[in-house]
């Protein structure tokens, strides 16, 4: 018996390509990717400028729940307004630069060291938070308030606005229209 011994046949690999991508691959992914990221980003921008309107205006209405809230359980007289504890109510329109609410004791309309502090909200960035004359909100032991009227929550570039309306009763809504049912103005 002739026996043949064969070489162990290997495999080998023919390096036909290298791991990776080429350099023109890579351009190519990245024009692609741009493209995508320019034509997407601005709509992702719009979304987060609403989302930040309508989160401004959601914390007006809790505020303006809260202290109807408290007025009408505590019976007492309960001032909305802007500003902080440590500065006072603020004499301006704009309350974006931040709100709180405290117990009118003295019924003065004007926050005093000795009365109590119910809520504070923190100012509110790239928002204008408009409100009328007097530049707070007066609510009554039965949760009516004075005056009516509504805030206007406007982006910076006043595109996107939310309207909180306050009625007289001391209810408050929120709505995309003024309160005469036309289109919210930004201004």
């Amino acid at each position: 018996m002739i026996s043949s011994r064969s070489k162990p046949q290997h495999t080998t690999r023919a390096i036909n390509a290298l791991n990776g991508f080429s350099a023109i691959e890579c351009l190519i992914t990245l024009a692609i990717i741009s493209t995508l990221m320019l034509t997407g980003f601005p709509r992702l921008t719009n979304v987060i400028i609403a989302k930040r309107t309508e989160v401004a205006s959601t914390r007006i209405f809790e505020s303006v729940y809260e202290a109807r809230g408290y007025a009408v359980n505590a019976g007492a007289v309960v001032i909305l307004c802007p500003g902080s504890p440590q500065t006072g109510c603020v004499s301006q329109i704009d309350w974006s630069i931040g709100w709180f609410s405290f117990v009118d004791v003295n019924r003065n309309s004007k926050f005093d060291s000795a009365e109590t502090v119910l809520s504070h909200q923190s100012p509110i960035k790239h928002l204008t938070v408009r409100w009328r004359t007097p530049f707070w909100v007066r609510f009554k032991p039965f949760g009516d308030l004075w005056p009516n009227g509504h805030f206007a929550v406007c982006d910076e570039n006043a595109v996107y606005g939310i309207a909180v309306v306050l009625h007289r009763t001391g209810r408050a809504r929120i709505s995309s229209d003024s309160p005469n049912g036309q289109k919210l103005r930004c201004e």
